[in-house]
């Protein structure tokens, strides 16, 4: 446990758990206790969490649920990297005093979850939004955290399925009928006519 000033920070540590919805082995989550009590201890103090996994089942789809970007693709969340921050905005009280807005990482040069001429294809047609392979979404829209992970969850989701999308078929050329050939004609007609209409007499 590290001691910042007032900011206390808390390694989750329990590989059993490290894929529930995007926490990872070893990732370090900042707490601000609001007061001093028995219950909330000052900076420095011991602070014990006790994660509700049923809970968290229920809320963020199941701690062993695979992100579904297709029908015959889905991500594994253990390569999903989370990362919080405040939101900014509009001043106003309580503003911006809670981590909402999210940061959703996926490293797509890495991953082994796409077939490799996906891959190949997803990373051509993002190389401009790509760093270093990986692919970034944030979402703050929401005041809600939670709301705020399934939005950058939706959002990563519909990025890969059109990236890896097969691309458009071909347009065969046809030739034109007989009618679209005749109207074509026909419009041309009527626009010389006036055209010549509203030249001056002595044109």
């Amino acid at each position: 446990m590290a001691d910042r000033g007032d900011l206390l920070s808390v390694e989750v540590l329990d590989q059993q758990r490290r894929r529930l919805h995007g926490i990872g082995h070893g990732v370090t989550f900042p707490l601000r206790p609001a007061e001093t009590t028995s219950r909330r201890p000052r900076a420095g103090g011991e602070v014990t969490l006790k994660c509700n996994m049923q809970s968290g089942h229920r809320m963020l789809g199941g701690v062993d649920d695979d992100l579904r970007v297709t029908p015959d693709i889905a991500l594994p969340r253990a390569e999903l990297t989370w990362r919080f921050s405040r939101s900014g905005g509009p001043g106003g009280q309580s503003v911006n005093t809670t981590d909402s807005r999210v940061e959703l990482r996926f490293d797509l040069a890495a991953t082994a979850a796409l077939p490799e001429p996906l891959k190949a294809r997803a990373l051509h047609r993002l190389a401009a939004r790509l760093v270093d392979g990986v692919l970034s979404v944030v979402a703050s829209e929401h005041r809600s955290q939670l709301q705020n992970r399934r939005a950058a969850e939706e959002r990563l989701a519909a990025i890969l399925a059109a990236a890896v999308a097969p691309p458009p078929r071909p347009r065969k050329r046809t030739k034109p009928s007989r009618g679209v050939i005749e109207r074509r004609l026909s419009d041309k007609r009527h626009t010389s006519l006036r055209k010549q209409q509203r030249r001056r007499p002595d044109d």
